[in-house]
């Protein structure tokens, strides 16, 4: 293939949460707990939403991509729009902070009380992961903490 793709074999790899080498399988664990977490505050709601359906699925949506997206190596590094390392930049910032507010915003406007301890692990979850891959990110934590794998 060509250019800036990936076949669906490597696709479907880079979902797994072990792909990757070192630190990136942690976040690809805590990239699952995200999406695990919506996914059950998703199918606990006793009265359908649109709002939280539309919230949640955006937090599943933001955690496949930012798990797929920041091991590949775009064609020369010039793939981001803002940055020309994959794992930094302003589009992953603001999906990184949806991943743990949007879980919040949904619990908040839902009328459920069974979806909302697992909407709080779920925010809690992603505030852990933002707070920490950005430290990495930003060069406070090093050694194994390296934040790509490439």
């Amino acid at each position: 293939m060509g250019g800036g793709t990936i076949t669906a074999q490597q696709f479907l790899q880079r979902l797994l949460p072990w792909s990757g080498e070192g630190i990136m399988i942690l976040w690809g664990i805590m990239l699952w707990g995200i999406f695990i977490f919506a996914l059950i505050c998703m199918f606990r709601q006793a009265i359908p939403n649109t709002n939280v359906l539309l919230f949640l699925t955006a937090v599943v949506f933001f955690a496949f991509i930012d798990r797929v997206g920041v091991g590949w190596k775009p064609p020369f590094g010039t793939w981001n729009m803002f940055s020309s390392n994959p794992c930094r930049g302003l589009p992953l910032f603001f999906m990184r902070i949806a991943m743990f507010v949007f879980p919040l915003l949904a619990i908040a406007i839902s009328k459920s009380e069974k979806s909302r301890v697992w909407g709080l692990i779920g925010g809690g979850w992603g505030a852990i992961y933002f707070f920490v891959r950005g430290l990495a990110e930003m060069g406070f934590l090093s050694g194994a903490f390296q934040t790509c794998d490439f």
